[in-house]
């Protein structure tokens, strides 16, 4: 009987899979992981609420950014967040977060982070995709240089048209079926193939971080969001 089980248990399909302290289920949707993140989060902040009264917004802000950030952030390149409702739960933590202050709570939430120096989630994500992207075009983290074995494209492809005005890095804008159109390399190549050749060929993080501040210093999505609900 027990070796019936255990073949049965090795016949089921297996739902989701957890690596890293990521969860991947089986559409790729990382709800799951987004949901057990955004817990975290919200039991760190429930203690940061109970000494708020002690607190200024410096020292709000450092806490903020050291204890909760994390776990709304972690993953981040690795996941596709396709459905918007995924994006908003996670935004909606930072946002119940800055109006904590009652100084601020009658602030809109883009007048909250502006006033905090707190960019939203999603310009967080962007960047957190530029460094990974650079570091890959640069050599600065090694990849599997073999095809894939699904559809047989290489990891990053450089552009086709070597013409193109711009930095000397351009990346072929890979098109993919669902799920797929929201990977990494999808999504990200579109925004490194627009950044400037000074940016591009920074030869350490730090550099390119600082350059990378600078070129999306009117970036809209610093402190703006337009939430679903």
């Amino acid at each position: 009987m027990l070796l019936e089980d255990i073949t049965h248990h090795h016949k089921m399909e297996t739902m989701e899979e957890k690596d890293l302290g990521v969860i991947v289920d089986l559409g790729l949707t990382f709800s799951k992981h987004i949901q057990t993140q955004v817990n975290k989060a919200n039991s760190v902040l429930r203690a940061i609420k109970h000494i708020l009264k002690a607190l200024d917004l410096t020292a709000f802000r450092t806490l903020y950014k050291s204890l909760v950030h994390p776990n709304l952030e972690y993953a981040s390149v690795i996941l596709s967040l396709e459905q918007k409702r995924d994006r908003d739960t996670l935004e909606y933590v930072q946002r119940h977060a800055t109006r904590l202050f009652t100084g601020l709570s009658d602030k809109s939430y883009e007048e909250r982070l502006f006033t905090l120096e707190l960019p939203t989630l999603e310009f967080l994500r962007q960047r957190a995709n530029m460094i990974q992207m650079i570091k890959l075009i640069q050599g600065m983290e090694e990849t599997n240089p073999a095809p894939c074995s699904e559809c047989g494209r290489m990891f990053i492809q450089p552009a086709l048209n070597t013409n193109n005005q711009g930095h000397s890095f351009k990346l072929q804008i890979q098109h993919q079926p669902r799920p797929k159109d929201n990977f990494f390399t999808c999504r990200a190549t579109k925004h490194s193939n627009r950044l400037t050749q000074d940016t591009v060929s920074a030869n350490n993080v730090n550099i390119f971080k600082n350059l990378l501040t600078k070129e999306w210093k009117n970036n809209p999505d610093c402190y703006q969001y337009r939430f679903s609900y």
